[in-house]
């Protein structure tokens, strides 16, 4: 699997962070509540990004327990990729080039 787009939430209780990574950059970034519709909504506008395949991304999100429920919910539904981190993980990788964890395996 080629992956072209890496998408990482911020998950907390009443919102999610979103930022989609391409290219070398960030290219989209939003907030949307942490329910259902917002997500669905969201996901809409994802499928409007140059060049988006859901097939070549990527979603990376804190596993959170309650709070991210709703957006494993509607991504496993859409059959997004997924991919659930521990918050210690992703702790100690904060400072790292984000071309450490495209080139590393994992």
């Amino acid at each position: 699997m080629v992956i072209h787009h890496f998408i990482g939430i911020d998950v907390s209780k009443n919102t999610l962070d979103w930022a989609v990574y391409a290219n070398k950059g960030i290219i989209w970034q939003i907030q949307s509540e942490n329910s259902p519709v917002a997500i669905r909504a969201i996901i809409k506008q994802l499928k409007t990004l140059p060049g988006f395949n859901y097939l070549n991304c990527v979603v990376c999100m804190e596993h959170t327990g309650l709070y991210n429920a709703h957006a494993l919910e509607v991504l496993f539904q859409a059959q997004f990729p997924i991919w659930l981190e521990a918050s210690l993980h992703i702790k100690q990788a904060a400072g790292r080039p984000v071309a450490w964890f495209a080139t590393n395996q994992v």
